[in-house]
């Protein structure tokens, strides 16, 4: 990979780590602002992935700006992690057990969506013939 792709990766995350933060910060809802930015982050990525995916900037560029730069920063799969491991200490079995089932069923069903929107909102995309 080239340097210019490392800059939009750490622009990116920053940038999305910066946003999942605030989001946290202002919600201020432990576990579901976890839960809400996992599945806000998966909805957009397969609204992005669907709907740019025949973007020449898209697949040069973009996709390491917006997808896993931008995106990989806002979502949270570690600090999912270290909320399922405080709800086990913590003996809080229906939560754990919701917060572990609802982040996958939620987020799956959040990425096909985004998928099926970006797909119906492509073809009305105009296509960039620069990158």
């Amino acid at each position: 990979m080239s340097a210019l792709v490392w800059l939009y990766v750490a622009l990116g995350g920053a940038c999305g780590a910066m946003l999942r933060a605030a989001v946290s910060y202002w919600l201020a809802a432990g576990h579901y602002a976890t839960l809400l930015i996992n599945v806000l982050g998966a909805f957009l990525i397969g609204l992005c992935w669907a709907a740019l995916q025949e973007q020449p900037w898209f697949a040069h560029w973009g996709r390491w700006l917006l997808v896993v730069g931008f995106l990989g920063g806002f979502t949270t799969f570690s600090t999912l992690a270290i909320e399922l491991l405080w709800l086990l200490e913590a003996r809080r079995w229906l939560a754990l057990v919701a917060l572990a089932v609802g982040s996958l069923a939620l987020g799956l069903l959040a990425v096909i969506a985004g998928h099926l929107l970006g797909t119906a909102l492509a073809p009305a995309l105009p296509v960039s013939q620069t990158d």
